[in-house]
C-alpha cells in the first residue's frame, strides 16, 4: 500500500464497521426516545461525521 489515500482490506473494513455500527445505534437510540425522524437523519448525519473524522470536528 504505497498511496495514503488508499485502505488496506482490514482498514477499509474497520472503517465501514464504524460508519454503520454509528448510524445503527444513533437511529435506534433517537428513535427509542421518539425524537422522530427528521431529528434520525440529523443525528445520523452527526455519527457518521464523527466516525469519519472524530469528535473535534
Amino acid at each position: 500500500m504505497d498511496d495514503p489515500e488508499e485502505l488496506d482490506p482490514v482498514s477499509a473494513a474497520a472503517l465501514v464497521g464504524a460508519v454503520a455500527g454509528a448510524t445503527q445505534t444513533t437511529a435506534l437510540t433517537v428513535l427509542e426516545r421518539g425524537e422522530g425522524h427528521e431529528k434520525m437523519w440529523q443525528a445520523m448525519r452527526r455519527a457518521i461525521n464523527i466516525a469519519l473524522h472524530g469528535l473535534g470536528k
